[in-house]
């Protein structure tokens, strides 16, 4: 069973069932978060905009969905919906990711395993878990809700708007050391990309998303089937080439995201096709302008050419990778 996003709003309800001692329905009241006054928006339809008459602040009549008020679905998302939601007993805002199918279909599946990856590497870089399972069928979980979006959204804003060149450095460390700890605990990502790094109020980054190697197992070079893999763009050409994922494919992405960082640029321009892209791997984009960079090094420079080789065996580890960047963090202080 595959659910619309529409569908989704009709089954889930507009409010939780509030009722008295008698059982008796009670018009549903919420309160302002900005002056805390109770409103009843019993009566008005769910994910509406409406006003507080005391503040006159712009509000959002809540989608009801587990215990979570959904007031907006962010746009994008292939697999799963992803919505702005508000947890009213921790007082806070947060992000739920509730699959299109239902909760024992394989896309239910696949939700749930990710979450348990995302537990289990348990690393500050790495999105916190804040809870999860299924409701009315579907599978969701819950995660902090992350202000600035994306490292995707991120790099669409005004150079001067984006990372410092520390933050810029720090990013890179933090997702190195989350991802080295996924491989210890024996996991690789196979998606990175910017559109899997979210980035909070302080320019944390998170990474989330884990694949599972199986989901791969039917991928062809076909460019319907490339469909499911929105950021094939990041693949390495034994990925692209149908090849199962591994650790070295994950350090190829990992050095196309960073070269983005750095340059705010894709390393490979408007590629459109895998096979133009296969060839355009062939050669190490260019990176002798990182040693100018005011976040870069020669030692940088040098780690991103390993990283983009087109040789799977000529890629770093990620220790190295970490010691190279945690090397110029230091002298950045």
């Amino acid at each position: 069973m595959s659910i619309d996003l529409l569908t989704l709003q009709k089954l889930s309800g507009s409010v939780p069932p509030v009722r008295d001692e008698d059982g008796n329905a009670l018009e549903f009241k919420i309160h302002c978060r900005h002056c805390g006054v109770p409103l009843e928006v019993g009566n008005i339809p769910p994910l509406t905009q409406t006003l507080c008459p005391v503040c006159h602040q712009h509000l959002t009549v809540p989608q009801y969905f587990a215990d979570y008020w959904l007031e907006e679905f962010c746009r994008g998302a292939l697999d799963n919906f992803v919505a702005h939601a508000f947890d009213p007993v921790l007082n806070r805002e947060v992000a739920v990711k509730i699959s299109k199918a239902a909760a024992e279909s394989l896309g239910g599946v696949r939700l749930l395993d990710s979450v348990r990856t995302l537990n289990i590497v348990d690393h500050p870089g790495v999105m916190p878990v804040l809870g999860g399972g299924e409701w009315n069928n579907y599978a969701y979980y819950v995660m902090p809700w992350m202000e600035r979006g994306t490292l995707e959204d991120v790099l669409k804003l005004p150079v001067e708007d984006r990372f410092t060149a520390r933050q810029t450095i720090y990013l890179m460390v933090r997702v190195s050391k989350a991802l080295q700890m996924a491989e210890q605990r024996g996991f690789g990502h196979y998606d990175i990309s910017p559109k899997n790094i979210l980035i909070n109020w302080e320019w944390m980054g998170h990474i989330t998303n884990f694949r599972r190697v199986d989901e791969y197992i039917d991928y062809t070079d076909d460019q319907e089937n490339l469909k499911r893999f929105d950021s094939w763009r990041y693949f390495s050409s034994d990925l692209l080439t149908g090849g199962t994922p591994a650790i070295e494919d994950d350090l190829f992405s990992l050095g196309v995201v960073f070269y983005q960082l750095m340059s705010g640029k894709y390393p490979y321009g408007p590629v459109e096709s895998t096979s133009r892209l296969l060839e355009l791997h062939r050669r190490v984009p260019d990176c002798s302008w990182v040693r100018r960079h005011p976040a870069g090094s020669a030692e940088i420079a040098d780690l991103l050419e390993a990283m983009l080789a087109d040789s799977p065996g000529g890629r770093p580890r990620y220790a190295q990778v970490v010691d190279v960047l945690e090397t110029q963090l230091e002298k950045m202080l």
